[in-house]
């Protein structure tokens, strides 16, 4: 089975990056003997130094969560109950499976109510586990606040922030509709926002708890084409941090931001197929909860989920934006037919966009013109 292009084009920078950095470090090394600086206690100090901190960092950044029970965890301390937003399709859905599967209640909140009954009849023929599930219905775009009362989080230990609004289209921000900006505006940030005010004390006089904020890949980096969405979910993330600092010291509620890059099968990700870099939802799912579930993981306030995006992210992150490497790695790009930077990938991604969008318009020219 070959790869996919977005697997093929990862795989190029895994290799081209790490031959670049020991380019420069053996040009270092030549410039040095050619000096007559053959050895030097202070600069191999300095270069010890730099790979344990590049080693530490590979490690940060793809190291997994332990497969420690994450239903006991639940059990014990979310209270087996959680309530789930932006349910009914994509990532959310695999939330509330996820955790239905490991024997939690759920509230269930969306807009449409026939897919939250679809929903629920699923949950509980797939997983009759005893537990409720009950259902509210609520637009997260709207100014109403009636939502975010006491009683939806009465008996709730964990709070999954998932709904959110956004498209994988590679627009400039003068092509994005007002009402799309809007939006992504009033769920992203506002609903999310509202959302940890009404939580976290709701969770911390009970004791405790959990809630889990959905940010992006797309928040790690600049993203041009996609800067509104972006920002939107760069903002979930640092809320999330400052949140996750500002409750859990005190009040024994924890605030985790979760951000992946592309997941097969959902809106964002059009493709059904599984790759490398686009895994299934169910393993953003395991992943985070897993997380949660390992004392060792507790302090993160911001996870990939997976080493596959974890990876993603520390190439893009302490690579292609470093001052330094960044230009070195978009030169090497340039012969080795990679992306390099997310402005590549991005540019790339536009122009694909565009030239499908010009074949769709004169394909409905040309059928226009046959009736």
């Amino acid at each position: 089975m070959g790869l996919a292009t977005r697997d093929r084009n990862l795989l190029k920078i895994a290799v081209a990056l790490p031959a670049v950095v020991g380019c420069v470090g053996w040009s270092v090394h030549i410039v040095l003997r050619s000096l007559g600086i053959e050895r030097s206690p202070a600069l191999s100090a300095i270069g010890a130094v730099a790979a344990l901190y590049l080693f530490r960092r590979v490690r940060i950044a793809t190291r997994r969560a332990s497969r420690e029970n994450s239903t006991l965890f639940l059990e014990r301390e979310c209270r087996n109950k959680a309530l789930v937003t932006g349910c009914t399709s994509g990532l959310g859905k695999a939330f509330a499976e996820g955790l239905r599967r490991r024997g939690v209640g759920l509230v269930l909140a969306s807009r449409d109510a026939e897919k939250l009954r679809a929903l629920k009849a699923f949950l509980e023929a797939t997983y009759p586990t005893g537990q409720p599930i009950e259902i509210v219905v609520h637009d997260f775009s709207t100014r109403d606040r009636k939502f975010y009362c006491e009683k939806h989080f009465s008996g709730v230990g964990l709070v999954v922030n998932n709904v959110g609004v956004g498209t994988e289209d590679p627009l400039r921000i003068d092509e994005v509709s007002p009402e799309a900006i809007d939006g992504m505006i009033a769920v992203n940030c506002a609903a999310t926002t509202h959302m940890c005010r009404a939580a976290l004390p709701a969770l911390a006089e009970q004791g405790g708890g959990v809630v889990v904020n959905v940010s992006s890949g797309s928040a790690a980096q600049p993203t041009p084409h996609l800067a509104v969405y972006a920002a939107t979910k760069a903002f979930v993330a640092h809320l999330s941090r400052s949140l996750d600092r500002e409750w859990r010291s005190t009040k024994r509620v924890r605030v985790l931001c979760i951000a992946p890059y592309y997941i097969s099968g959902t809106g964002l990700f059009a493709s059904e197929r599984s790759t490398f870099n686009a895994p299934p939802a169910k393993v953003v799912v395991d992943g985070t909860l897993r997380t949660l579930a390992t004392p060792a993981l507790r302090d993160l306030e911001l996870t990939y989920t997976n080493p596959a995006h974890a990876f993603i992210a520390f190439l893009f992150t302490c690579i292609a934006e470093d001052p330094v490497l960044g230009p070195l790695a978009r030169l090497a790009a340039t012969f080795g037919n990679f992306n390099a930077s997310m402005l590549m990938v991005m540019t790339k991604a536009r122009a694909r966009f565009v030239a499908n969008k010009n074949n769709n318009d004169d394909a409905h020219r040309r059928a226009t013109t046959t009736k």
